[in-house]
């Protein structure tokens, strides 16, 4: 290698570095204070913006989530919400070794507390798997029935089948749904603000 390409491949692995820091710690604040999943969506569809509402119907409060000094008024949820486009979107799934630019599947991002660390373990789940998850384990207002048969289909029905059906949904996700305009609605009256995150800047 020339001396300019071993200039340009050292400048190169910084910027991957530097991104990796920044999304790591855009994960590490999305979490902060608050511990539940989030669950990243297309911003630009309509089946997205029905399967967000449906979540939002179905997903009960749990005191529990907030500590005990937040406001009362402050929504409590098993969920939150961001746009796959958005940056934070991107942090989370670049935090998770995923492509910041791949759109295709909702990915839900979970954190869990170290014992001896003061940092979080992430994980996420994809297509299909990250469907029945949610369903099963993060929508306590869905019947028992319901949500005991999504815990069963991730065990019993091949993920390449369950994924083959998601990704035909994918392919339609713009066109399917009950939805006017072309974006999922964020502004929900304002009651559930606190359940979709924004940018924001690391101070």
């Amino acid at each position: 290698m020339t001396d300019t390409e071993v200039a340009s491949s050292k400048k190169s692995s910084t910027r991957s570095q530097q991104k990796q820091k920044w999304a790591y710690q855009v994960a590490m604040k999305s979490f902060e204070n608050h511990t539940s999943p989030i669950l990243l969506f297309d911003g630009v569809c309509n089946l997205c913006n029905d399967a967000v509402n449906f979540c939002l119907d179905h997903d009960e409060p749990d005191e529990s989530d907030y500590n005990d000094d937040d406001d009362q008024d402050t929504p409590s949820a098993n969920l939150r919400f961001a746009s796959l486009q958005s940056q934070v979107g991107q942090a989370l799934l670049m935090a998770n070794g995923r492509d910041p630019n791949d759109w295709s599947t909702m990915v839900l991002v979970t954190a869990e507390s170290q014992n001896d660390r003061d940092d979080l373990l992430l994980d996420c789940f994809t297509g299909s798997n990250a469907v029945l998850h949610v369903a099963g384990h993060c929508l306590p207002g869905l019947p028992a029935p319901v949500r005991h048969s999504a815990q069963a289909a991730r065990v019993l029905v091949p993920t390449w089948m369950r994924d083959a059906l998601l990704k035909w949904v994918g392919q339609h996700r713009h066109w399917l749904g009950t939805t006017e305009g072309p974006t999922c609605r964020l502004d929900l009256d304002g009651i559930y603000q606190e359940r979709f995150l924004e940018d924001f800047d690391l101070e």
